[in-house]
């Protein structure tokens, strides 16, 4: 089951609710929980590089090479925080919080003319939008209720 869990790209919401999802099911070792935006975050600042450009990077990294693909998501059952491009299939696409959450980053980068060369090569148009979300999950608690059963069930 690979569900995606659609939440700000910001690296500091998207990192909490990372560390808290991961808190969440750690006694469950058949999910893997993944934040791209989390590991951009760690992997910008480790080499002193921008965030956005390294959050769009491995989003093409993970959409364009198969073999990152499958090691990344693989067959497995997964749990991805954040978003990625909508080529990327998922069995469920969940949203947590408010949609608001979602604007602020990807806006700016799909919306500001000093973005337009980087919205083009980024391909920020091609994320999932909230409005793709099956379901909105307004908090923490609800959204592992909800996870739990979606995955103790292995059906929508």
């Amino acid at each position: 089951m690979r569900v995606l869990l659609l939440t700000s790209v910001n690296p500091i919401v998207n990192g909490a609710y990372y560390k808290k999802i991961v808190e969440m099911f750690k006694e469950r070792k058949d999910i893997t929980v993944v934040s791209i935006p989390f590991f951009a975050e760690i992997h910008a600042q480790n080499k002193d590089k921008f965030f956005l450009p390294t959050l769009f990077s491995m989003f093409r990294t993970l959409s364009e090479d198969k073999k990152v693909n499958k090691k990344v998501l693989g067959d497995k059952n997964i749990i991805v925080v954040g978003n990625l491009y909508n080529d990327t299939k998922f069995d469920m696409i969940v949203s947590l919080g408010v949609e608001e959450d979602e604007n602020k980053y990807i806006n700016e980068v799909l919306t500001n003319e000093k973005f337009s060369e980087f919205k083009s090569l980024s391909k920020a148009g091609k994320l999932y939008r909230w409005s793709e979300a099956e379901i909105n999950l307004p908090t923490l608690e609800k959204m592992k209720l909800f996870l739990e059963g979606v995955f103790k069930n292995d059906k929508i």
